[in-house]
């Protein structure tokens, strides 16, 4: 083992694979990414509109049709893109979209409290609590406490994961958020919190390649990546 005698040159960056775009509802999200070129958005909470344009499809719309729960349409989904991905690339060595939109962040989140219950009452000490006469859990975490924020935030990494590596591009993560003002040395700052659970926050961040919020000004959008 040597010492480092040279500095390495950063490489150069310019791919971005994985985008979390945030905003107060209405600030145009959904429309915005709508107009990708060869696109798919998978509305999670029926926001998508048809004048929006691209290809929509409304999982939540889809799962109350068809009689299944939000957690397993979007299995389902998942599986449909990847059967899609198998066809394509055996015609022309890519996969079927070149961006992927979840919307939003926020109803993925419930999806995640479905499996990490689901995984709590599958692993030893959930089934010794149902043999013992205890009902399974619904929401990790409002009933076990610290536990239960462990097994969510396994869960949700791992329902992030299976959002991710299914186009050629980007996947993009929409997010919901709230203002709030802070007063500092008589002026007034904007701070945009991004609406999603706790430690979760902090990994997603981590876990993308860039992160911006939509604003509307002067009738306008502006994304800012600051």
């Amino acid at each position: 083992m040597l010492l480092p005698t040279e500095i390495e040159k950063i490489p150069p960056y310019d791919k971005v694979t994985k985008l979390l775009i945030g905003g107060l509802p209405g600030t145009g999200k959904t429309h915005l990414c709508s107009d990708l070129p060869n696109s798919l958005l998978i509305d999670l909470e029926s926001g998508h509109r048809p004048h929006f344009g691209g290809l929509c499809i409304d999982v939540k719309n889809a799962s109350i049709t068809e009689g299944k729960t939000l957690a397993q349409a979007f299995r389902e989904i998942i599986n449909l893109i990847k059967a899609a991905n198998v066809e394509e690339y055996e015609k022309t060595k890519r996969k079927k979209y070149d961006f992927l939109t979840w919307d939003n962040i926020t109803q993925l989140q419930e999806i995640v409290k479905v499996k990490a219950a689901a995984d709590y009452n599958a692993s030893h000490m959930g089934k010794s609590q149902i043999k013992n006469g205890s009902a399974p859990i619904l929401d990790v975490t409002t009933e076990l406490g610290q536990v239960g924020w462990m097994y969510y935030l396994t869960a949700y990494k791992q329902v992030f994961d299976m959002c991710t590596d299914l186009v050629n591009e980007c996947t993009i993560f929409l997010a919901h958020t709230t203002q709030s003002s802070l007063a500092k040395k008589q002026e007034q700052i904007v701070i945009n919190d991004l609406q999603i659970t706790g430690k979760v926050k902090l990994w997603t961040l981590l876990n993308v390649d860039d992160a911006g919020v939509l604003t509307i000004e002067n009738n306008k959008g502006i994304l800012d990546f600051k």
